[in-house]
């Protein structure tokens, strides 16, 4: 029975001649819960792609592997989606089209392992259908999906990296023709360059004065980025939550069900007997045959080792006098003095 391709982790085959580039993608896609194939040579990514499950996803390298890429893509066809690697040398509109025509699905500029994992590992689980919140859910179309124009203007920025391009050269390469002051075309290309290329475009660099860079570091800081606005993302939501508990207690004390309670329990404490120490000499005692005696401001134990002393400064009660008999006779509750 075959495997069901759904509960099977998806699986990427790379072809590169660059052993230490196929190690990192094996680990970094590992993390993120894909599979990796790898293959030095056209002849093992054959033998690769044979293998069931085969993989979702290809990704060749056209410097490494020159005319085999081409063939690659040819052989792979539908079956597997390919994507072609292109290193700033041989990032050229002839090159990219030679790629697309082979059919590859698109092209995709030789960054660093951290930069191109998760894209891979995004565009892996969409093919997978699965979805990949770490790196937005789908993978930009990125070359296939841009002009002409904006091909060539990444391939300008792509050859010189690192280095500021002067917006009169850009426009030159671009459009064979002087920039001029005031013309905003070549920015708005700039715009749809980077939306095209997705999380990718942050290596488009601005630089004040001069014109734009291709900077790689940018995009390796991406993720970080990622993770602390998530992070930020969090902290409002419990904020945001703690707000709302506020808000709810509030609104139980405004409804009167709250402060109705705390209102009568200060009723009952209220009514319940003074607390008053004994008068001198008298004995008392604790629930229990502890006995108690007379301390000063309280009571405490025979052994004085417990001591419970009075709040405050609250009198003795005053004892009550019996009123003598109006005959003279001994006072009782029964002979109380009558007054005409």
């Amino acid at each position: 029975m075959p495997k069901n391709r759904t509960m099977s982790p998806p699986k990427l085959l790379v072809a590169d001649g660059d052993e230490g580039r196929c190690e990192a993608f094996r680990a970094l896609l590992a993390a993120r819960g894909a599979e990796v194939a790898v293959a030095d040579g056209a002849a093992a990514a054959r033998r690769a792609a044979g293998r069931r499950p085969a993989p979702d996803l290809a990704l060749v390298d056209l410097g490494t592997l020159g005319e085999d890429a081409l063939a690659l893509c040819r052989e792979f066809g539908g079956e597997i989606p390919t994507i072609v690697q292109l290193d700033a040398a041989a990032f050229t509109e002839e090159n990219v089209g030679a790629a697309l025509a082979a059919g590859a699905s698109d092209c995709v500029m030789r960054l660093a392992p951290e930069a191109l994992a998760p894209l891979l590992a995004a565009k892996l689980a969409r093919l997978h259908g699965r979805a990949d919140a770490s790196a937005g859910g789908a993978m930009a179309p990125l070359v296939a999906g841009l002009t002409k124009t904006e091909r060539r203007l990444l391939g300008v920025l792509l050859r010189n990296a690192g280095f500021a391009c002067r917006r009169d050269y850009l426009h030159r390469e671009l459009y064979g023709e002087a920039f001029f002051e005031g013309s905003r075309a070549l920015d708005a290309l700039v715009v749809k360059l980077r939306r095209g290329l997705g999380p990718l475009g942050a290596g488009i660099e601005t630089v004040r004065g001069e014109g734009y860079r291709w900077n790689e570091a940018l995009v390796a800081q991406r993720p970080r980025r990622f993770a602390a606005r998530l992070l930020s993302a969090r902290l409002l939501a419990a904020l945001a939550g703690g707000a709302l508990l506020a808000a709810a207690i509030l609104a139980l004390l405004r409804g009167g069900w709250l402060r109705d309670g705390l209102e009568r329990a200060g009723e009952i404490v209220r009514d319940l007997p003074p607390l008053a120490p004994p008068s001198e000499g008298a004995a008392a005692a604790l629930p229990g045959e502890l006995p108690v005696r007379p301390a000063e401001g309280g009571i405490s134990d025979p052994t004085g080792s417990i001591v419970i002393r009075w709040g405050g400064d609250a009198p003795a009660p005053p004892a009550e006098s019996p009123s003598p008999a109006p005959d003279g006779g001994p006072p009782g509750p029964n002979n109380e003095r009558k007054t005409p």
